[in-house]
This record gives C-alpha cells, structure tokens and sequence, in this order.
C-alpha cells in the first residue's frame, strides 16, 4: 500500500502522534480551539505536552476514500513552498496532520512561504477572493456564462492574463452545497488526471463564498450547442458529435476501470460535457460524484442526479454503480443524435412523451427509418 510506503520513507522526518496526545492537545478538539477549516476538515490549535504550539488538521468522516487526501498533505512536507509537516496520527476512525503554529496567520498563511502568491494543495491553486472579483469584474452579469443548481458560472481573466470559468456556490452555505464544492476539490486531487476530465485549477474558500476555477472552455457545454447556439455559431456536425461520444466515453473508462478507489459520476448528461476551443470534449462537474471500492459491486445513497439521466434501478433502490453512468451515457448518446433534450414536458403537447428515452423506444417496426426522421436536422455530415 502507498500510504504504508510513504510512512516508512519518512518515518526519521514525521512524529507519529498518538491520538490521545492530539485530543489533550486540543482540549478534545473542542471549539474554541477552533481556528478554521478547510476542505479537508476543520484545523485546531494545540499545545503539545512540551509546550509548543501546533495546528492539528482533522480529516472529516475519514475512511479509505479519503486516505489519498492524507497521501497527499503528507507528501507536502517537502515542497519547498509548503510549511513543514510535523507529524500526523493514524487511528482506526481518524486521520490528522500536524503542523507548526504560526502566530496572528491564517491557514492559508499557515500552509505557504510569505513571499508565495499561491498555495497549492496537490496541484490547486487558492485563490483570494480578491483575485477572482476582479478577473470576473465583481461577479458581473455579463460575465455569466451558465446557472445551475449549485449557482453561477462566470468567465474571468486572471492577472497572468488566462482565461478561466468561476464556479460560484450560492450565497447561502447550505449543507449540500458545501458537499458538493469539497467533493469536487476531493475527486480533483484523487483522480481526475485525464484529458479528457475537465481539470480544477484551483478553489477559493471564505466564511461567505465558495468558488472553484476551471479553465475556459470556449465552446461551451454540449447541451448548449445542440440547443441553445447562437445564430452565428456552426452546429454541431456528425463526425463531431462522434467524437464527442467516444472522449466522454473515455473519461468514464477512466474513472470506472483506472482509479481506486472507482470514481461514480452520477450525472453524466451532455450539460456536463464541455467543448474547447477545438471542441475537444471533456467531461465536468464532479458534484454529485461518488467514490466505490473496487472490490464492490454498487454502493446505496440517497438519489441525486438529473431527471432523464437517472437510470431506472437506481431511481427505485438507491443502488449506484458503473452501470448508473452507462444509462445516462447513452441517454447523451440520444441527446447527440437527436439534439433533443433528455425531459422535456414541451412534447406532452404534442402528445409525445416527455422522457426522451421513452420518446425514442415509440418507433416500433420500421426502426431504421424513423430513426432517420427523427435525426437533429441540424447536423451535417450524417452517412
């Protein structure tokens, strides 16, 4: 095991602490030790048993999905921007890291050599708020490029003149959304190092905002350009919406049969696949995506995902598997070769049904025929 190997490697460089200690340390890790959290938990002041101060960072709700998140702080340690890690604790229901206290700083302070505009966690930048105010003009509207659930995306242009897109969360800190923004970051450093896995280059965290920074992808999603393009814009041709099927199906590869532990997305839709300036695919917004031992078949939780996409013995058990993401990438196949959105109460007028998946299966004899009426008649380059 890596995290065994790591250990041993800097077994003369780190304290193993044990629990016990970190909990006197830390008065039980209690409150108003507190000095702040970040998204791998929540940081405590401690003073140890010979006096010095430290900062104790406690994992939240550790368990092996989150043991890369350990691996990762711990081979920090010698980064020559990164403060010092001291020690760490290991215990059967906790994971915590030890640093050095430094007086009157904050965590991000904490973690990085004064003279270092960035603080990288894995490969992530933390951007000031500051910084991603002004790249996107104070959040301006005419800079949203989409909405969503989780709140607004806009484009910004960062100080070094790139271009990015700011995931802002919702105002309100609501639970659910804090989840989302930390499971994001979470898949991020795990896992998500494909081309074709849309790449987080960094995150903002304050007590009123979440932010995460994507790069700009200048063609936007494909839901938009099957639906929502300009008059100005070119659709989307055959051989282009061929390849967009086999990058995203690629990506999936990936995270089904090359992390581990296996990465569910759990809301795979052609909205979530977005196009470069080259219209490169590359599949997004990790969210709602969970993680599964490779040595299970499916795990259970609570349904999430978006109606048309959500794969029926999912919807009724709770049961998630790789099988979750195939259904809804199929139902992105449909949504390629039809242009048409996966629900849509819009064709109940017309006496069709909503679901497109149910929209499609009406053919009947005659398939081969019908599917070629029902192709988006805006594509171009179809055999």
């Amino acid at each position: 095991m890596y995290l065994g190997y790591l250990l041993e490697t800097h077994s003369g460089v780190l304290r193993r602490f044990s629990l016990r200690e970190l909990q006197v340390a830390t008065d039980n890790f209690s409150r108003k030790n507190k000095l702040g959290r970040d998204y791998f938990g929540i940081v405590y002041k401690g003073q140890l048993a010979d006096g010095s101060l430290v900062a104790v960072n406690r994992l939240k709700d550790p368990h092996r999905g989150t043991e890369p998140q350990f691996e990762k702080q711990l081979t920090s340690l010698k980064h020559k921007n990164l403060l010092i890690v001291q020690g760490f604790c290991m215990a059967p229901t906790e994971r915590l890291i030890v640093y050095p206290y430094m007086a009157n700083r904050s965590r991000a302070h904490q973690l990085r050599a004064e003279e270092d505009p960035e603080v990288h966690s894995g490969q992530l930048k933390m951007f000031s708020l500051r910084e991603l105010q002004v790249a996107t003009d104070g959040f301006s509207n005419k800079n949203i490029l989409g909405r969503g659930g989780f709140g607004k995306v806009y484009k910004g242009r960062l100080a070094d003149g790139s271009l990015v897109a700011v995931k802002r969360h919702r105002e309100e800190r609501s639970p659910g959304g804090e989840l989302q923004f930390q499971t994001e970051i979470e898949m991020s450093i795990n896992a998500v190092h494909h081309r074709n896995l849309l790449k987080l280059r960094g995150f903002c965290m304050t007590p009123t905002e979440l932010l995460l920074v994507h790069p700009y992808m200048a063609n936007g999603s494909v839901a938009s350009r099957l639906r929502e393009r300009l008059p100005t814009e070119p659709p989307l041709d055959w051989p282009t919406r061929r390849q967009i099927a086999l990058v995203s199906a690629r990506g999936l590869s990936y995270l089904h049969d090359h992390c581990d532990p296996k990465i569910i997305h759990r809301d795979f839709k052609a909205a979530n696949i977005l196009l470069d300036e080259e219209f490169e695919a590359v599949l997004g917004d990790f969210g709602l995506a969970k993680l599964i031992d490779c040595g299970d078949t499916y795990a259970t939780t609570a349904v999430r995902g978006t109606i048309g996409h959500i794969a029926p013995e999912y919807l009724s058990t709770g049961k998630y598997s790789e099988k979750t993401d195939v259904f809804g990438y199929g139902i992105t196949l449909l949504e390629l070769i039809t242009g048409k959105r996966a629900f849509d109460p819009a064709r109940h007028a017309n006496g069709d049904n909503v679901m497109l998946l149910d929209w499609f299966s009406c053919a009947g004899t005659g398939r081969s025929s019908w599917c070629r009426a029902h192709l988006d008649a805006s594509r171009h380059g179809v055999p």
